[in-house]
């Protein structure tokens, strides 16, 4: 049957080896990108069922996770983006997958101010510390911008040197971090083929939003337990304004 289709298109035994292998090839690449789709939507359909959250989207390209998760309302979403970077003879495709994890804070976050990186993970850059920088306390990598309308509740909030630390911390790990009108967003440049990787993200920003929400109750609480206003404490790593 080759000796046949061989003498049809009046190919000879290189040509056909090197078609075979060109098909051969791009089913291997068909089926990697089909088993990469059924693990991610294995890890998003099983971290859902774990936590309880509802499942929506049909690819790495618009999963999304919404529900309450211990006592906690979660958004969890991912994007794609991509760019096509042409050069004189030749160009490329770029590609980046982010998941971000939205938590619903309570009522005095809605109008307290604005807290984010400064450089933000994107497309082309990743704003991965590097082995240096990550070990300086001085390090501008992960710097963090904090408006704040409040000057006396809020301003004590962020002075607590454990409250920076966590954001800092949260933020050298993630490619972006927002605190803002009520919400805190927290985003990985990452492709999530795994639940546990994916619940150990939401776990992570459960815990910094606890972490806020009880300082916020303390603060409250007991009203007399610092001054009214607390400056801004002296750390380069933070910009306040």
């Amino acid at each position: 049957m080759l000796d046949v289709f061989m003498e049809t298109f009046g190919l000879n035994s290189i040509q056909v080896f090197l078609i075979l292998f060109i098909l051969l090839m791009c089913a291997v690449v068909v089926l990697f990108a089909l088993i990469i789709e059924h693990m991610a939507k294995s890890a998003w359909t099983n971290a859902g069922e774990a936590m309880g959250l509802k499942l929506s989207g049909d690819s790495l390209k618009n999963y999304r996770l919404e529900g309450t998760h211990q006592g906690v309302a979660l958004q969890i979403v991912a994007r794609h983006e991509s760019e096509t970077v042409r050069t004189h003879n030749s160009s490329r495709t770029v590609r980046a997958y982010f998941v971000g994890v939205n938590v619903a804070l309570s009522p005095a976050w809605q109008h307290f101010g604005r807290v984010h990186k400064k450089k933000p993970a994107t497309l082309h850059e990743d704003n991965a510390p590097g082995i240096f920088s990550a070990l300086s306390p001085n390090r501008f990598d992960d710097e963090l911008s904090i408006h704040l309308e409040d000057k006396g509740v809020m301003r004590r909030i962020f002075a607590d040197p454990e409250v920076r630390e966590a954001l800092l911390k949260t933020s050298t790990k993630a490619g972006d971090l927002k605190i803002f009108n009520g919400t805190l967003f927290i985003e990985h440049k990452k492709r999530v083929l795994d639940a546990d990787l994916l619940k150990g993200y939401v776990d992570d920003a459960i815990t910094l939003a606890k972490l806020l929400e009880s300082r916020v109750a303390s603060v409250q609480t007991n009203p007399g337990a610092a001054p009214a206003v607390a400056s801004a404490p002296l750390d380069e790593r933070v910009t306040y304004w």
